[in-house]
């Protein structure tokens, strides 16, 4: 497991902050509220996916005044869950501008098959370690999805799933001692496509439970040139979602996986992570509607 270190921690809590600039705007501009922009087709086996931005998933950036702002070093860049014990939580994601500088390897490792991830990682209390990953090589808007199950140094459980756009959902719930691990493409519906038994668990806070932007896999790191990505974390109270107590990530995030720097600032249960500039603003998304 990788230990890298967040650098310039601290929290702005008074003054006035600049405006914030949207460029992302053009992905939909002119686009109806609803509909899915940028379209892909993308062909695995004999099934075609149709991939994209849907439109209604896109966050908004607002000013904000307070909130905390850190910058990570060789460590994944995201933040950790804080809240109650929960059978499910839910990640949003955006990923609104991306460009890979160059990747970093592990002595004798092979060059990974994404160049990024995003990763919803969550511990149960019985040990078992859940990963719900995008794989981002995100092309045309296209991602691909990636499940872990760990227990200890035990890789139970590993596999792909669809490849899905470049904003949505990721999903694990422990349902009758059963994880399953998913994903939303529109925040009304979850679709599962991996699970694995647990036995009677749920989900802790702590600094394995984290929603974060890192390496393609395989323990490797991404140096960006410029990145722009939106994370936003739920869990579920019982009867329906709630945001998330988050805090921004420290300690042994689990993962190898790592940026090489970032930048994250962090308000409520959001997380808005560029590269090579600190955008200190506050992210509104949509909140999941789906039950798990």
């Amino acid at each position: 497991m990788k230990t890298g270190k967040a650098l310039l921690m601290f929290e702005v809590a008074l003054g006035v902050i600049e405006a914030v600039l949207i460029a992302y705007l053009a992905i939909h501009a002119g686009a109806a509220h609803g509909t899915t922009t940028n379209a892909t087709v993308v062909v695995i086996g004999n099934k075609e996916y149709t991939v994209g931005v849907n439109e209604s998933l896109l966050p908004r950036l607002v000013n904000s005044r307070y909130g905390m702002l850190v910058c990570y070093t060789d460590y994944p860049a995201g933040i950790s869950y804080a809240g109650p014990p929960t059978t499910a939580l839910a990640a949003y994601y955006c990923v609104l501008n991306e460009s890979t500088g160059y990747i970093v390897l592990p002595p004798g490792a092979k060059a990974p098959q994404f160049n990024y991830t995003i990763q919803l990682n969550a511990f149960l209390s019985n040990h078992y370690w859940v990963q719900d990953v995008l794989g981002g090589q995100v092309t045309n808007g296209v991602g691909v999805l990636g499940v872990n199950v760990w227990h200890g140094s035990d890789l139970l459980l590993g596999g792909y799933g669809p490849p899905i756009g470049q904003c949505g959902w990721l999903v694990i719930a422990v349902i009758n001692a059963t994880a399953y691990i998913g994903y939303s493409t529109d925040g009304t519906h979850v679709s599962w496509y991996a699970n694995y038994p647990v036995g009677n668990a749920v989900i802790v806070n702590g600094s394995y439970t984290n929603l974060v932007i890192a390496g393609g896999g395989d323990g490797a790191g991404v140096a960006f040139k410029d990145v722009l990505t939106v994370l936003a974390l739920y869990y579920w109270n019982g009867t329906a979602w709630a945001p998330a107590p988050v805090n921004a990530l420290t300690g042994d995030p689990g993962t190898g996986e790592f940026v090489v720097n970032a930048w994250v600032f962090t308000v409520n249960n959001t997380a808005v992570v560029t590269w090579p500039k600190p955008v200190m603003a506050g992210a509104i998304v949509p909140q999941p509607t789906f039950k798990p």
